[in-house]
């Protein structure tokens, strides 16, 4: 966005001699309006909302000391744990389920949240599983599913592994895997060439080196 308005500033048509006073002008005012705003936007939430770190850290070093990792077990929402904070849920092996996530709106205002739950992930009164799965996000045709959908109840292996944080497998398109082949590619070839140069640096400084 800044490169198009400069450009566009660049581009005005402003033949007169004024026309360079003009485009300074406005690009003057343009960022006098962002400054202001920028001053005038009231950040009192991240001065007075303090948030204590204390619980996350004691359940990393546990993790840690331990090797292991709690799984989640449950989707959480709001004012379910009132004597900590709702990102602190997974400790507990909770998901939030009202997470932050920009792609899909600043108030979340395109996640599709039906049939999501608060209550545990798998429970054998329900047709699916309590569980967006992420590869409907990215490869919905592929997987034969829509942005939003549920892991389904045949696909328990999946749920279970993805819950515990471990991959699982998921269809891609054939230009995904070949992006990453390629990248695997490139990062070999780099890997290679620095290999290389780095031999012939030393060849080069052991046969220029005297007795």
């Amino acid at each position: 966005m800044i490169v198009v308005v400069g450009l566009a500033l660049d581009r005005l048509p402003i033949g007169d001699p004024s026309g360079r006073s003009i485009r300074l002008l406005l690009a003057g005012g343009g960022l006098c309006a962002m400054v202001l705003q920028t001053i005038g936007t009231d950040r009192s939430y991240y001065a007075e909302k303090k948030y204590p770190i204390a619980p996350v850290e004691a359940a990393y070093a546990q993790a840690r000391a331990t090797r292991t990792i709690p799984s989640i077990k449950a989707i959480g929402g709001h004012g379910d744990r009132p004597s900590m904070t709702s990102n602190d849920a997974m400790i507990d092996g909770i998901s939030q389920r009202y997470c932050y996530q920009p792609l899909l709106g600043y108030q979340l205002e395109k996640f599709p949240v039906a049939p999501l739950q608060a209550g545990p992930v798998i429970d054998p009164a329900r047709q699916d599983i309590n569980m967006k799965n992420p590869a409907c996000y990215v490869f919905p045709a592929q997987n034969s599913c829509k942005p939003g959908d549920h892991f389904k109840i045949a696909e328990l292996d999946k749920a279970v592994a993805f819950l515990a944080y471990r991959p699982f497998a998921f269809e891609q398109p054939l230009r995904q895997k070949l992006a990453t082949w390629l990248s695997l590619i490139a990062m070999i070839g780099v890997i290679a060439t620095l290999f290389a140069a780095s031999v012939v640096s030393l060849k080069r400084r052991t046969s220029g080196s005297g007795p």
